[in-house]
């Protein structure tokens, strides 16, 4: 014995495509938050498992002198010791016994900045433009000025500073400040010996120094000297 049936649409069953918009949106928004809480939690510990974390707190001066239990130490007798402690009178006296009193016959200020003074010294047969550092009245270099007298600041000579490079900076407790041409050369003189990185330079830089080469007139070098000084500018190597 066997059954038969028939099928008839069933008119009465409906389904409406407005009655799960919100449901779908709810589910989209889940899976996308989802899809992007997943990558960003793999990418952060696939970088700190791969990747030491080395924290450099010292970015800039003002860091330095934010923080009480960093000391700083630079070169002694450095463009950076006088122009935190030189004043506008030593200055004026040293260029004046080297270009002698009587050669001078007029000095009058032309412009004044925070940090520096410049003075026009008008001689007898030629008119010279010279910069002479004032005292540093105010800014983070009168801040980090004053940490001398905390004791934060240690002016050293050229062989301590290489000695201090282990027995300070490596320390962690104090800061060197010099130019960052030192700065590499000595970093890679200790990668090579430690064959690791124990140090890093700070992204802020201060006191640009311009450098020039002077050369004879009618010297053959001067064409090859400015060929190569356009080579480097056109490659960004310098400025």
């Amino acid at each position: 014995m066997t059954n038969s049936g028939s099928l008839t649409p069933n008119a009465d069953v409906v389904w409406p495509a407005q009655w799960w918009w919100w449901e779908r949106l709810v589910l989209g928004l889940w899976m996308l938050a989802t899809l992007v809480l997943t990558k960003s939690y793999a990418g952060n510990l696939i970088s700190l498992l791969a990747v030491r974390y080395v924290p450099q707190p010292f970015q800039t001066l003002q860091d330095i002198v934010d923080n009480v239990r960093v000391a700083v130490i630079a070169q002694k007798h450095s463009t950076f010791e006088q122009s935190l402690r030189v004043t506008q009178e030593t200055q004026y006296c040293a260029h004046s016994e080297i270009f002698g009193t009587s050669n001078i016959t007029q000095a009058c200020q032309v412009s004044s900045a925070a940090t520096c003074t410049y003075w026009q010294l008008l001689l007898a047969e030629s008119e010279i433009l010279l910069f002479f550092p004032q005292e540093v009245k105010y800014g983070v270099f009168h801040e980090i000025a004053e940490l001398e007298d905390k004791g934060r600041l240690n002016f050293l000579t050229h062989s301590e500073l290489a000695e201090s490079l282990d027995t300070l900076v490596r320390a962690g407790h104090h800061v060197l400040v010099d130019l960052d041409v030192n700065h590499r050369k000595r970093m890679s003189l200790d990668f090579s010996r430690k064959g690791r990185c124990d140090f890093y330079r700070s992204r802020e830089s201060y006191l640009p120094l311009p450098c020039s080469m002077v050369v004879q007139k009618t010297s053959p070098l001067l064409h090859g000297i400015n060929k190569g000084c356009v080579l480097l500018r056109s490659n960004a190597a310098t400025s």
